[in-house]
């Protein structure tokens, strides 16, 4: 310990040890936070937008399973935030339902449900695509009239980087 050289003060000036883990720990905060706003750079940076288009669903033609368009590539992720379904023929426009699953056609995988052309919106997450998921379309057994046309957007990002994109 080392006395202050004015005389009225007899406060102990700090040692070096001590200003060695004041600069030891200032460095760990600042590698902390340099690694934190990393992290959401490079996510930022690797997010963009995906349109989302398949073919139209018919009758005779009611399901839409396309995984090399309407799913994200290995190592990817979906965040579907809005879909569409018009009608190609406006003379005769589609009635009836159309069934939105993120998988095979099954009950589990079902998202979703049109029941007329008009456009589904999805908060962050709600309906999130990992890289073996797919957007399958189905019209239902009591679709008729003209096509049902698909469309929509959706984020994309890099699988690794979900958990930062939904907190």
């Amino acid at each position: 310990m080392t006395v202050s050289p004015d005389l009225t003060d007899t406060a102990p000036i700090p040692g070096l040890a001590f200003w060695a883990g004041v600069s030891a720990e200032l460095g760990g905060a600042a590698r902390a936070v340099r690694d934190y706003y990393g992290r959401y750079e490079r996510l930022f940076r690797a997010m963009h937008r995906v349109p989302i288009t398949g073919p139209a669903i018919i009758v005779g033609a009611l399901v839409c399973d396309r995984p090399d368009i309407l799913g994200p590539a290995t190592g990817s992720a979906w965040d579907v935030r809005h879909l569409t379904f018009a009608s190609a023929d406006l003379a005769d426009p589609w009635t009836g339902h159309v069934y939105v699953y993120s998988g095979p056609v099954s009950p589990v995988n079902q998202v979703d449900v049109f029941t007329g052309p008009g456009t589904h919106f999805y908060g962050k997450g709600d309906l999130l695509l990992q890289g073996h998921d797919r957007l399958v379309f189905m019209g239902g057994p009591d679709f008729a009239g003209g096509p049902a046309v698909p469309g929509g957007e959706a984020i994309q990002l890099i699988d690794e980087l979900v958990p930062e994109y939904l907190s």
